[in-house]
């Protein structure tokens, strides 16, 4: 028995004959969709084609469709392909949508005539994310403005939960912020158990003066049998939809330089965080 059986109509037609897209085009629109899919709880299974058009197919379940919709439109369910066919085709999204039937339920699979409107569906989804996924998503990519890998950011029951960072990351955080000595003048090291503890400590109660109601924060240091296999981490906790905004405001104005008053000099303009006592709020 097939694992599919495609329904009724495909909405779109034939994808006219154009020239190919280069394989690492695909590739990269692929990614740019897949990221902004997860990034907005729909959930896609999908692969590049091999060649011809489509350029990229992705298959997103029946419930997770709607949120493809902008604005007011998202709340209703999504029963047809031709509903989502003119929606993407509004906002420029060339592509064909077929009805299909899983093992898992009914979905909708969404045939993109190019690797430009792959970038196009994924800009469109990123810039209408509901709540929490929204919040979400502009913590994760301040994170990664302040180069802090933090892989583990998703929605979770409404909240959402950061996830673990590495030691190196935990004392990036800490110098952004403000928080990075165990002495003054000192810095954490992140291959030391007992510094990790104090990073732990120090973004606590960092975090806690800066949002409304604090956030955990755990530290998880390796132990001696696996400290070749992973690094010392730290766990952040579950965050409010505005508890992550603050958070990311926070990194955002701590993480930009601000010029400063009465020199000219743009060697005078970056906010010092390295050393609590020269630090400037901003």
């Amino acid at each position: 028995m097939s694992e599919e059986t495609q329904r009724s109509r495909e909405c779109g037609g034939q994808a006219e004959d154009v020239e190919e897209d280069s394989a690492d085009a695909r590739r990269m629109a692929c990614h740019a969709l897949r990221e902004a899919l997860a990034a907005s709880g729909a959930l896609p299974v999908g692969y590049i084609s091999e060649r011809g058009s489509p350029a990229i197919t992705v298959t997103v379940p029946q419930d997770g469709a709607a949120l493809l919709i902008p604005g007011p439109g998202r709340a209703p369910a999504l029963d047809s392909a031709s509903v989502l066919h003119r929606v993407l085709a509004g906002y420029g999204v060339n592509a064909q949508v077929t009805m299909v039937e899983l093992i898992t339920g009914p979905a909708l699979r969404i045939a993109l005539d190019r690797a430009q409107d792959a970038h196009r569906l994924a800009e469109l989804v990123l810039a209408h994310l509901p709540e929490p996924h929204a919040s979400a998503q502009r913590l994760r990519t301040v994170l990664a403005e302040a180069d802090i890998t933090a892989e583990e950011v998703r929605v979770v029951h409404g909240l959402i939960s950061v996830g673990d960072i590495s030691a190196q990351d935990a004392r990036t955080l800490c110098d952004v912020l403000g928080a990075g000595s165990v002495e003054e003048g000192a810095e954490l090291d992140a291959y030391s158990w007992r510094d990790v503890e104090v990073m732990a400590s120090r973004l606590a109660c960092m975090l806690h003066s800066d949002l409304h109601g604090g956030l955990s924060v755990t530290a998880d240091p390796a132990c001696t049998s696996c400290i070749d296999s992973r690094p010392h981490r730290i766990t952040l906790g579950l965050a409010t939809p505005a508890q992550a905004r603050e958070i990311a405001d926070v990194l955002q104005r701590a993480n930009t330089p601000q010029p400063s008053a009465g020199h000219a000099s743009g060697t005078d303009t970056a906010v010092r965080h390295s050393d609590p006592t020269t630090r400037q709020e901003v």
